[in-house]
Formats: structure tokens, C-alpha cells, sequence
């Protein structure tokens, strides 16, 4: 992928089989990393525009899976991903599935919790490793959520955290 790969590209190609993957039961991950102004928070959340809006793309039932213009106003990986597992939850209607969002960011080697009050923010998640060998971020938030606006309205909390989050970091 280069500078000029649509979002849309980037899902379809890179996040979507973690998606499928993860709907088939497999607890998966999608990290984004790089140095500042390589375009992480672009890639999962989309442009500027997108995440100032992100309140009139959750009241739209859906959004256009393949957006007009590629990299201008295109919504990021992350919306797409969570668009193609509610979608996907909608079309099962099989047994009750429960949905939990949790958002972390890792800065300068320490994690936090985007989802915590901004109280919380300067606290650090520690990551402990269960009997079974399992990895957890003690304390971290997990939030219950039934649909896209939801998840939405959680990501627009978080857009602003996570822009003023290296500001509070370090100081």
C-alpha cells in the first residue's frame, strides 16, 4: 500500500479478513502504527471532515462502501469494519451476539484507555497474563453496544482524546 491507496482499498484487502476472521470466533486485532503524520489516525478513522462528522454519518443508516472521490472524505478502516459486522450480526439474527467496543492507543511504550474519563487518561493499563497464558489490559473499558451510531458515538469521544492525548502525556 502507498500514499495513494484508498481506505476502502486498505479494508477490503488488509482489514476485512480480520473482520471475517473475527466474526468466525477468532479474537482479532488491527493495530496501526508509524511515526506522527504517517497517517494512522487517517487510515482508521478517515479525514478531518469525517471525524468533525462523524454524528451525520452515525444518523445515516449506512454509509457509501465505496466512497466518491478515494482519500477525500472517506470514512477510515475502522467504520468500515464495524459497518460490515453489524451488517453481518443484522443478516445472522441467529442467538444473541454482544457487542463490546474497547479503544486503546499505545504512546511512548505505555497504553490508555481512550474510553476512560478523561480524568483517567494519565493512568497507564497494565497488561497482565492470566494462568492460561492469555494476555489482558487490566481495567481497561468495555462498552456494550448494540449498533453502528453507538460505536460511533463512542469514536467521537475518543477522536478528540486521542488528538490532545500526547499534549497531556507529556506534560
Amino acid at each position: 500500500m502507498d500514499g495513494t491507496t484508498s481506505n476502502v482499498a486498505v479494508f477490503n484487502s488488509l482489514v476485512k479478513p480480520v473482520v471475517e476472521s473475527f466474526l468466525s470466533g477468532v479474537n482479532d486485532t488491527v493495530i496501526m502504527y508509524g511515526p506522527t503524520g504517517s497517517g494512522k489516525t487517517y487510515t482508521m478513522l478517515g479525514d478531518e471532515k469525517t471525524r468533525r462528522h462523524l454524528r451525520e454519518i452515525a444518523e445515516i443508516s449506512s454509509f457509501d462502501p465505496l466512497p466518491k472521490t478515494p482519500r477525500k472524505g472517506e470514512p477510515g478502516v475502522l467504520l468500515y469494519a464495524l459497518d460490515h459486522i453489524f451488517k453481518v450480526l443484522e443478516l445472522a439474527k441467529k442467538g444473541t451476539a454482544i457487542v463490546k467496543v474497547s479503544y486503546i492507543e499505545i504512546y511512548n511504550d505505555n497504553i490508555y484507555d481512550l474510553l476512560q474519563e478523561k480524568s483517567m487518561l494519565s493512568n497507564c493499563l497494565p497488561i497482565n497474563e492470566t494462568d492460561s497464558g492469555k494476555f489482558v489490559l487490566k481495567g481497561v473499558v468495555e462498552q456494550p453496544v448494540k449498533d453502528l451510531t453507538e460505536v460511533i458515538q463512542s469514536i467521537r469521544t475518543v477522536s478528540y482524546t486521542h488528538l490532545t492525548l500526547p499534549t497531556i502525556c507529556s506534560v
